[in-house]
């Protein structure tokens, strides 16, 4: 079990566009393990929007959430839950923070527990505290996130984008000769 492993979060949506919703949610816990859920759009009247061209990057499809999608009220009492008090770290806060509070919205207005920060900061602000140190170093960040990468298995689904994160905080934390407990 990882000690103090931080606490990841992605989402996949139904596209870029500003009428965007959330379809799919995960975040890891402390004892590296990872939960995904599918947001059922049902009963919810302003998400109509759906990109073809986001389907053919996340391969999920509409019809799928309608017969596999959780409630999300069901799914903020989850987090909530399992999150309350902590900061959950993000690859895209803008984007997955935007989400997260439409998610929250539908839910019937439940307050989101927790914060959202931003991966890079806590992978690599610490790590590279200067600019002289980041451009020395931006070659191995490189090859850390492709190794990271290849460790998660895949993108583009919110469960391997988290399990991307949790790989490359550990290989990090190596790099840093284990400091990057927190």
């Amino acid at each position: 079990m990882e000690i103090n492993l931080p606490h990841f979060v992605d989402l996949e949506a139904s596209s870029l566009r500003s009428n965007s919703y959330p379809i799919e949610v995960a975040w890891n816990l402390a004892d590296d393990s990872i939960e995904s859920y599918l947001i059922s759009p049902v009963g919810i009247e302003q998400w109509t929007d759906w990109s073809t061209e986001s389907q053919g990057i996340h391969g999920i499809r509409r019809r799928e959430l309608i017969e596999k999608g959780r409630d999300p009220a069901w799914i903020c009492a989850r987090m909530n839950q399992q999150l309350e008090g902590k900061v959950v770290y993000s690859d895209n806060p803008e984007w997955d923070g935007r989400w997260l509070e439409e998610l929250f919205r539908v839910a019937g207005g439940d307050v989101m527990g927790f914060t959202i920060g931003s991966s890079e900061g806590l992978l690599f602000d610490q790590s590279f505290p200067d600019f002289a140190a980041w451009s020395r170093y931006e070659e191995r960040v490189k090859q850390l996130k492709y190794e990271a990468r290849v460790r998660a298995g895949g993108q583009h689904r919110a469960s391997m984008d988290v399990r991307y994160l949790v790989e490359l905080w550990k290989l990090v934390r190596d790099v840093r000769g284990g400091r990057g407990n927190r």
